[in-house]
């Protein structure tokens, strides 16, 4: 559920723009039936080739060593940091 007015909490930070309430309410009222077969077809190359992308890129030598330093202090988990072999 979303809330109404521009912060559900009168927080005095500055207020969600309206269309990302627009965007939430489309996104949330919408099934992927409602969705045409191309654009879900779409989609999914554009994910795919997004993947591919950030794997290529993790191979950069500026990206190897944030990865290594970064992870070096982490517990193994269940998820996959793309690229990286971990």
């Amino acid at each position: 559920m979303l809330p109404e007015g521009p912060r559900a909490n009168n927080d005095a930070q500055p207020a969600v723009p309206e269309y990302l309430f627009e965007l939430s309410r489309f996104l949330c009222g919408t099934q992927l039936s409602d969705v045409p077969q191309a654009v879900r077809e779409r989609c999914q190359r554009v994910i795919a080739d997004c993947v591919a992308v950030i794997g290529t890129g993790m191979q950069t030598a500026e990206m190897r060593a944030l990865t290594q330093s970064y992870l070096a202090s982490k517990p193994a988990g269940a998820s996959w940091v793309i690229g990286s072999g971990r």
